[in-house]
């Protein structure tokens, strides 16, 4: 658990490769990923998002094609630049698991 632990808090602190996801039909900046959910850009649309909001599909693009999610909005932070939107991956199988620790492999940005 430790490890796991460790491993999503290096995903929320390193670079990710500029990635767009779908979520209520609508394309978000990433901002950052965990195993446990996502971080999206919501410039100048306040109202796109409401605390304890389920969601029912976010769409996450993926080498082996997209990957779709459920999940529900746990935080609304506004900085100088927007505001950011925080969203709890609610899994329904190991499977979809796998398939985002597969996706924050795709999009981390490796160190030279």
């Amino acid at each position: 658990m430790n490890q796991e632990k460790d491993r999503r808090t290096y995903c929320r602190e390193c670079n990710l490769k500029p990635t767009q996801v779908v979520i209520k039909n609508r394309i978000f900046q990433l901002n950052d990923i965990s195993n446990e959910g996502v971080g999206v850009l919501v410039n100048g649309e306040e109202k796109a998002f409401h605390l304890g909001e389920r969601i029912e599909k976010i769409c996450l693009p993926s080498r082996g094609g997209e990957v779709t999610l459920s999940g529900v909005v746990t935080h609304m932070s506004r900085t100088d630049a927007a505001i950011v939107c925080g969203i709890r991956f609610l899994f329904k199988s190991s499977d979809e698991f796998d398939a985002v620790s597969r996706f924050m492999e795709d999009i981390m940005v490796e160190s030279a």
